[in-house]
């Protein structure tokens, strides 16, 4: 599992649902729903699914990254000529935006878990590393056992995990990414059209 999921996983997963050593309470919307393959097999391919789409928003973001670089360092170099300074000089403020959002599309979030150092996380997740590692062993087994050891209440986690994941690729890495490459296609037809009017005056 990527590190965004876990990011994701850590902020929001649980967010409905506290994950405790104890008893917990499922969802009445799973209260029904009987243990079956069919069901497990859509949660798998969703989540296959998702993980997915986060690897290509991951290469995608890079790619704006790499590409948004070469122009600012292309443009910084070629700025001292005063025939292109203008068209430049607007292309690489848009570039430095599209870099900027590009950044933001992959840039972990959230609050640090130090592992070993003071309480465990409250909301508790144990399919998240840096929680995990703030416990000891028994007491970490206890806690995903408490999630295992009802089928509702599994299946909760797992439909908590998919729809967090959705609302973190949406709202955050694609919602970045849109902008990212729009901001760097409206960069070069602005210094297009700036250059064009440095030669007309």
């Amino acid at each position: 599992m990527s590190e965004a999921i876990h990011e994701v996983v850590s902020e929001r997963v649980v967010s409905g649902a506290s994950v405790d050593a104890g008893p917990a309470v499922a969802h009445s919307g799973f209260a029904d729903v009987e243990p079956r393959r069919s069901v497990d097999v859509l949660l798998q391919v969703t989540m296959q699914d998702l993980v997915a789409l986060s690897g290509q928003a991951d290469l995608k973001a890079s790619i704006m990254i790499t590409a948004a670089s070469i122009v600012l360092s292309v443009s910084f170099a070629a700025i001292r000529y005063s025939s292109v300074r203008w068209g430049l000089g607007t292309l690489m403020v848009f570039a430095l935006v599209a870099l900027a959002m590009a950044i933001l599309a992959v840039l972990p979030r959230g609050t640090p878990t130090r592992p070993g150092v003071g309480m465990p996380a409250n909301p508790f997740n144990p399919l998240y590393f840096a929680h995990a590692a703030t416990v000891s062993p028994d007491e970490y087994v206890d806690r995903l056992g408490a999630l295992c050891a009802d089928n509702a209440l599994l299946y909760e986690g797992m439909s908590r995990q998919i729809h967090a994941l959705s609302v973190h690729l949406e709202t955050r890495k694609f919602r970045y990414l849109r902008r990212a490459y729009a901001c760097m296609l409206a960069g070069f037809v602005f210094a297009i059209a700036a250059q064009l009017i440095s030669f007309a005056v």
